[in-house]
């Protein structure tokens, strides 16, 4: 694996801290990596929402009431909220660690899922357009959806990608 390119630098960086084995297996000998991304970490919101609201809902609701059996029901139902906040921070690792997109000088190349797998590969020559939606908050902490239109009609959306003007700017780079 061969990183170089407007990229190459922060592509080699990257690629032994987050380029992992799929990627590395199936990359040519001759074949460089440009550029390496993956999942912004805003993927966690819900996570950290629900995580720092269950103690403050329910120690507020719970230090506001007389009634034991509504102060009972306030931390229940905040450790409720903490449960959902922790599997939803466990389901956002798994699909962050699960993904991997790489642009090399050939291909882009986005794979999902560990026990599940699901790739697509679009030949560079073939990459009609790419499409960056980002919304304020998205161009504030530099992350939003590309969408890579192949000549063949082929359509592939990555949500909530870090970076995307930079992966962009890396798929139309050859």
């Amino acid at each position: 694996m061969t990183c170089r390119g407007r990229y190459g630098n922060r592509a080699v960086w990257q690629a032994g801290r987050i380029m992992a084995t799929y990627v590395r297996s199936i990359l040519q000998d001759d074949e460089y990596v440009l550029f390496v991304t993956r999942l912004h970490w805003v993927i966690y919101a819900r996570a950290i929402v629900c995580i720092m609201a269950a103690p403050l809902l329910s120690g507020t609701l719970a230090g506001a009431v007389e009634s034991q059996g509504v102060r009972t029901l306030a931390l229940g139902g905040g450790l409720v909220l903490m449960i959902l906040g922790l599997y939803a921070a466990l389901k956002a690792w798994w699909r962050r660690f699960g993904t991997e997109i790489v642009v090399t000088d050939r291909r882009v190349i986005h794979k999902q899922g560990v026990l599940v797998r699901r790739t697509v590969d679009i030949n560079v020559v073939r990459i009609e357009s790419v499409d960056v939606e980002q919304g304020l908050l998205g161009r504030w902490l530099g992350y939003g959806d590309v969408t890579l239109r192949g000549t063949g009609g082929g359509m592939e959306t990555i949500r909530r990608v870090a970076r995307p003007l930079d992966l962009r700017n890396a798929a139309l780079a050859e």
